[in-house]
């Protein structure tokens, strides 16, 4: 084995899924540790509960004794550390540079979701930590850039983001003062192709800036809350949406996408997708999203994501697009079922909407051209309709 190039062993060990066998190559001899440890090492998660002080020390001192392994991180999950991790200013210092340093960083997801005690405000993180965060969207993340729960994002970070990153997610995030002049981050041809937009206060009001709205005029595919402050976005990138999956954020809101209407047309869509639950206003906003959807000439299939809708619920807004799906010659419809198998009833609700469908879809159920499926979890929707998985937001844990 010993005269076996390393790039060789690297290729065997990438078929290991399982971690725990990585980690005894790792301990086998210098023939495997290298090329364990750099598959090992591809994705960490920093920060987190106060519980992980230990594993965080240990992580620190591990990069400080083997800086050569920072070189195998291509994946990065920073969640913002509880107060009880209790990190002090020289940990925040090197955890800072350690971030920025990271040579071959393809994806960075930071999230608030850590802290427990109210909203998480970019201004509150530690300065060494910021500022590391900051200089490294700033040279730009190559692949894929995921912000959730954290408030007052400064606009020059939303912007260096939808510039110079093919995948941009901003999720239950605001923006501070989104009215500001630009600060000169400009790109010559937008490299953004996936965004996914949700409960974003204030992003709406930067994308609407006649400075920041050509970042998105690439975008191919579109993840995006079904609030009406976004329908420009929408209106904006229909032309050249390839996939765009609409998710129900608060069905009861008078704020709701559903006043938007009418819809875009979308010329280029070939896969489209919408998770709902299907309140008063989804009910009519279907409707006319299915109309919207059927027209472009290249649709291959439609997922609808009803995971825990009752069926009193999906029975008259499956009747609702009866004449809409009713052809034999429609794309694939896939309905998306979420079932609880420790729950009675579970799968009686796949095979009841089941005969549903073909009671009312004769042709079309005929055809095979509607399906009813089981979800596996609530989290089906995170990825795009295609199945293609959205890495700004599907991260792993990392070890």
């Amino acid at each position: 084995m010993e005269n076996l190039p390393t790039e060789l062993i690297e290729t065997i060990l990438e078929f290991v899924d399982d971690t725990e066998s990585l980690k005894s190559c790792s301990l086998t001899g210098s023939l495997l540790r290298g090329p364990s440890q750099r598959i090992l090492l591809q994705t960490v998660a920093i920060g987190g509960d106060s519980d992980s002080k230990n594993h965080f020390l240990n992580m620190l001192s591990f990069f400080e004794t083997s800086p050569q392994v920072l070189r195998a991180i291509r994946v990065v999950s920073f969640i913002t550390p509880s107060p009880g991790l209790d990190i002090d200013p020289l940990q925040s210092e090197y955890l800072g540079i350690l971030i920025a340093g990271f040579p071959n960083l393809r994806h960075l997801a930071i999230s608030g979701a850590g802290r427990q005690d109210g909203d998480v405000g970019w201004d509150t993180l530690a300065p060494g930590i910021r500022t590391s965060l900051e200089d490294t969207i700033s040279h730009g993340i190559q692949e894929a850039l995921h912000i959730s729960t954290m408030v007052r994002i400064p606009i020059k970070i939303l912007v260096k983001a939808l510039s110079c990153t093919k995948s941009v997610s901003f999720i239950e995030i605001s923006v501070h003062n989104p009215d500001a002049p630009e600060t000169q981050i400009h790109s010559e041809v937008p490299q953004l192709e996936n965004l996914v937009l949700s409960n974003s206060a204030g992003v709406a009001d930067v994308l609407r800036r006649p400075d920041v709205r050509p970042f998105i005029s690439n975008v191919r595919r579109l993840w995006i809350g079904l609030e009406l402050e976004l329908a420009h976005v929408v209106d904006y990138t229909a032309p050249k949406l390839d996939e765009v999956f609409f998710v129900s954020t608060d069905p009861v809101d008078e704020s709701h996408l559903g006043h938007a209407l009418p819809f875009p047309q979308f010329p280029n869509l070939r896969f489209a997708g919408m998770r709902l639950f299907l309140g008063d206003y989804e009910r009519l906003w279907i409707v006319d999203a299915m109309r919207a959807i059927l027209a472009s000439p290249i649709i291959e299939s439609i997922l609808i994501d009803v995971s825990g809708v009752d069926l009193e619920t999906l029975l008259p807004t499956l009747d609702s697009l009866a004449d809409i799906l009713g052809s034999p010659n429609i794309p694939l419809v896939r309905w998306l079922l979420y079932v609880d198998h420790e729950e009675d009833g579970g799968l009686g609700l796949l095979k009841e909407f089941g005969a549903a469908v073909e009671r009312v879809l004769p042709k079309a159920h005929k055809a095979k051209r509607v399906i009813v499926d089981r979800a596996e979890s609530h989290n089906d929707g995170l990825f795009w309709p295609s199945g293609k998985v959205i890495m700004a937001m599907r991260l792993p844990e990392g070890e």
